[in-house]
């Protein structure tokens, strides 16, 4: 997720009535370190926000790990069916579908677990590079393309939205130094390299399910 993602699908949050949105469930949500220490922004700038507003959400993903509170895959029927139960107005999945192996699959999953009326805030990467976890496809959808994997549901809102430039965004100070180390051996992997100078952008999304 980007810096400038998470204050867009803030703002988009608080355009709508709480009670459509939450409970919430972050699918994808990585562990509670790197969302707070790895890229502090996603807290500071989207979830540290909406808990002291008392707001519900949900961290679910993959891996066992402190800040996960419900772990499973998306690709069990068992798993989602028990997702369902928990009620969720609303999903957000920022930056997992480039990660699965069949990311219409997975999108189907995730709409079976939002209810009639419910909203899904989702994004992927436009322009980015490859950055395997364990395995990037390089699934880089325009918003209409995005769309179009979860039919049914309808675009309240879109955007292309900025990064920055790769090499700096949500750098802790220990990324700073690597980058620049990294940035005095160009002839190291020059493709990634060049990433170091080139804007990052990602495709952000706001769909509601049809009642």
């Amino acid at each position: 997720m980007f810096p400038n993602e998470a204050s867009w699908f803030y703002d988009k949050i608080l355009q709508i009535n709480p009670g459509e949105v939450f409970p919430m469930l972050n699918l994808g949500s990585s562990t509670g370190y790197y969302r707070t220490i790895i890229q502090p922004y996603i807290d500071n700038l989207l979830f540290k926000p909406l808990r002291e507003q008392g707001r519900k959400v949900i961290h679910c993903d993959i891996k066992e790990a402190e800040g996960v509170d419900i772990i499973g895959d998306l690709s069990s029927t068992a798993f989602v069916e028990k997702l369902q139960c928990f009620e969720f107005r609303s999903v957000i999945c920022s930056h997992l579908l480039e990660h699965v192996e069949n990311p219409a699959s997975v999108a189907s999953s995730i709409m079976q677990i939002i209810p009639a009326d419910g909203y899904l805030f989702v994004s992927c990467p436009y322009r980015y590079p490859h950055h395997p976890d364990p395995v990037d496809t390089m699934f880089r959808p325009s918003p209409e393309k995005l769309s179009s994997y979860f039919p049914g549901m309808k675009i309240i809102d879109s955007c292309v939205i900025s990064g920055g430039r790769y090499g700096k965004f949500g750098k802790s100070a220990k990324s700073i130094v690597r980058e620049l180390m990294r940035l005095a051996i160009p002839f190291y992997k020059p493709t990634r390299w060049l990433w170091h100078f080139r804007e990052a952008k990602g495709t952000c999304l706001v769909l509601k399910k049809d009642s």
